[in-house]
């Protein structure tokens, strides 16, 4: 961290020593942000530590030039080296740094090196199996994906080439292949294919089960799925990339659970068929051991997705049975939080079938039926389980009970009781708290990261440890808070459209949240252009009280005299589930008329000038941005749309028929919100970017609205990067692109 420099005000320099801790609000501003401010004013990201299996010791690494080696310590009497779990120096062979994973007792660490990343979250890797006791180093052949250590100890399973495999090292180092019919682009053993990576947020395809005895696995069979391709530009001729990509109303790869028992060294497939199926085919989005090796929970979903099922196998009977079921009129979400209560039968689920997200206490054997118990309600959600206490007999979860644009930590007993705000929402330590708070537990949740976060002129980006007794901040970027306040920032409020300024008669009766951020100069009497930040997919709210990574480069609109907006239409997240879901099969028609609706309030505001507004988007953001700018143009009269989804036929079918079905059952829902069959309405400055490898919004949403312009005779302009995926997240390609956006923004609107 940089401790003094110097800046140059007029003829003389001020030199500020950070080390002094000045008070951000005292600060001098001393200029104003600049475009490229986004890349060189942020905090320090949030320093995390790993925990021990048994959640009561932190695991920090540390290195110089030539080792490096891992520690444990004692948050809790601040003893540092308490234990030394590794050191490259115990090792005549070179260990480079990398990923690792340690076990439950410390005595193997699981190593990967020289990673190559698949898509979003998977990758390949060079892995090491070390013997913390004996030295002894284990390589595993080839490269691999996903390798997790059994619980005895005794072996590590990965995938290689679509196939698992197991390493047993008990004895004489041996390697057991568990599936041999793995082949790229037909048949994945023990991973899932891109879809569910993408959509059901997973990578890895298997797990070990409590004794370490079976491996339950998935067998994705994508032989029917059809294949996408796209160009990488690189060398001479281009080099073309094929994968499984199934878009709405495709085929989907055939997927089954197997377990392997290593005793008899047999897998068995289970019946997962339903009884009565439906239409094509369901999903499989998780599976999880229980307590034993006898259960194994599995989540079944209906091509719909409008009907979910949590299912139990029991190995011993071989009988699979239904524990839970939820229908809905539009669609139902998976459940990611399914957590085990230790020593007992039950488990703690979320669902939204009361309107809210809220958790439920299930018993999967008491008098062999099913039980089940609320343990939260109100009209607020849970947004994530996040732990359970034994030694306390408390659950902790993240809720918008306090708010809608924040998340805050609080605790309840299983049973319902003792609900408690862990850190009070209204004041801590006297002082107000205000913003946003993400929270990272260990096992039994006896220490907890909180990182506490606003969306202000006065930044706050806190780190908290909170464990037995104790409360304290580990980190707090006060040089984040003063380079901000140097730069003399515009202000940020956060506010609600009325219901009545929206268009009557569609969706629940609720408004939208909204933040705005005006010059610091801001002048009532003057009219300012507007520019509104969207993103509206379902589910999604970006309207939140946190960290934002585009605040300095709205600060530097704002300080070239813009208001900058953005606001949260229905469909988004964190005001319940007829919030979200109004916008079933007819997807960006509520979300278009709410950004529509509240770009004309806002322009009615004695500040706003209504000739100027513009709005810009990235991904789903980009397909409402381009809606905006072709069924609204007499609104709107700058669009940028970055990676947008120009017609949901070209997206993936998991994701899109969710929410519109298939394209074959509801037609009308996709061909009256794609913005290609209204490109013949815009009137305004519409900029289209999209990076020519995208694997997630293909870049063929670009192209077919580029044509449909060229046709319609009308002018545009792109911007195109060679080779870059969905998020354009190189260094280069970065700048350029916020450089073309705040040029174009300062030029057009």
């Amino acid at each position: 961290m940089q401790k003094l420099f110097s800046l140059l005000l007029g003829s003389s320099f001020i030199v500020a020593s950070w080390a002094q801790g000045i008070d951000p609000k005292k600060a001098i501003p001393t200029s104003q942000f600049e475009w490229d401010d986004m890349f060189k004013i942020a905090p320090k990201p949030a320093a995390i530590s790993k925990f021990t299996a048994d959640g009561k010791l932190l695991i920090t690494q540390k290195s110089n030039k030539k080792t490096w080696w891992i520690i444990t310590n004692n948050p809790a009497t601040k003893q540092d080296s308490i234990e030394t779990l590794f050191h490259s120096d115990w090792f005549s062979e070179s260990l480079p740094q990398g990923g690792y994973t340690f076990s439950a007792d410390h005595k193997f660490m699981v190593l990967e090196t020289n990673t190559k990343p698949l898509f979003r979250h998977t990758y390949t890797a060079e892995v090491w199996v070390i013997n913390l006791k004996s030295k002894q180093i284990i390589k595993v052949p080839g490269r691999a994906m996903n390798a997790a250590l059994s619980p005895d100890n005794q072996r590590v399973a990965y995938v290689r080439d679509n196939n698992l495999f197991i390493y047993d090292f008990s004895g004489t180092p041996k390697e057991i292949q568990v599936t041999s019919d793995g082949k790229f682009n037909h048949i994945i053993n023990g991973a899932v294919d891109w879809v569910y990576e993408e959509e059901f947020s997973m990578s890895q395809g298997f797990y070990w089960s409590p004794s370490g005895n079976k491996i339950a696995y998935y067998r994705f069979d994508e032989t029917q799925v059809k294949e996408f391709s796209m160009d990488i530009f690189t060398g001479l001729y281009p080099q073309q990339e094929k994968w499984k990509y199934p878009k709405a109303g495709e085929d989907n790869s055939k997927v089954d659970v197997f377990i392997y028992d290593l005793k008899n060294a047999k897998s068995e497939k289970l019946p997962l068929e339903p009884a009565n199926p439906e239409p094509g085919g369901y999903y499989i989005p998780r599976f999880q051991w229980l307590h034993t090796d006898d259960y194994l929970t599995i989540q079944r979903l209906n091509r719909h997705q409008n009907h979910w099922e949590l299912l139990l196998w029991q190995a011993q009977t071989k009988n699979l049975r239904e524990l839970a079921t939820e229908r809905d009129s539009a669609y139902v979400e998976i459940v990611d939080e399914l957590m085990l209560l230790p020593k007992t039968t039950q488990l703690i689920y979320t669902s939204e079938k009361s309107g809210y997200n809220h958790m439920y206490r299930l018993d999967y054997l008491i008098n062999k039926k099913t039980f089940e118990w609320p343990v939260t309600s109100g009209n607020w959600q849970v947004n994530k389980i996040v732990g359970y206490s034994p030694e306390k007999n408390l659950i902790y979860y993240a809720s918008t009970e306090y708010s809608t644009v924040e998340d805050h930590l609080y605790s309840i007993s299983p049973d319902g009781r003792n609900k408690t705000a862990v850190l009070n929402p209204k004041e801590k330590n006297g002082a107000p708290l205000s913003g946003n708070q993400t929270v990272m537990a260990s096992p039994n949740c006896h220490w907890m990261y909180v990182i506490e976060s606003n969306f202000s002129e006065n930044p706050i980006y806190l780190t908290h440890l909170l464990g037995p007794n104790q409360y304290k901040t580990t980190q707090s970027d006060e040089t984040y808070a003063q380079n901000v306040q140097l730069k003399n920032p515009g202000s940020v409020t956060f506010g609600e459209i009325p219901y009545s300024a929206l268009e009557q008669g569609i969706g629940p009766e609720m408004g939208l949240n909204y933040w705005m951020l005006k010059p610091a100069n801001f002048d009532p009497s003057k009219k300012y252009p507007l520019l509104m930040y969207v993103y509206g997919g379902p589910g999604n709210s970006i309207c939140r009280n946190s960290r934002n990574g585009y605040f300095a480069w709205y600060q530097h609109l704002a300080a070239k005299g813009y208001i900058v907006v953005c606001v949260d239409n229905r469909g988004t997240g964190n005001k319940g589930a007829a919030f979200k879901k109004c916008t079933y099969q007819q997807l960006g028609k509520i979300e278009h008329s709410d950004q529509r609706s509240a770009a004309k309030y806002l322009g009615n505001l004695p500040y706003i000038d209504a000739n100027r507004i513009g709005i810009w988007g990235w991904s789903f953001g980009g397909y409402m941005s381009s809606l905006c700018i072709t069924k609204s143009s007499d609104i709107f009269k700058t669009a940028i749309a970055v990676a947008p989804v120009t017609h949901w036929k070209y997206y993936d079918n998991i994701y899109t028929e969710r929410y519109l079905r298939t394209p074959q059952e509801n037609p009308t829902g996709y061909e009256e919100n794609s913005p290609l069959n209204f490109a013949d309405q815009i009137k305004g400055n519409y900029l289209i970017v999209h990076g020519t490898a995208d694997d997630n919004v293909h870049f063929q949403n670009a192209v077919e609205m580029v044509n449909k312009m060229i046709k319609a005779n009308v002018e545009f302009d792109s911007e195109y990067y060679p080779n870059r995926n969905h998020g354009i997240g190189d260094g280069a390609a970065r700048k350029h692109l916020f450089k073309k956006l705040t040029e174009y923004i300062l030029e057009n609107l």
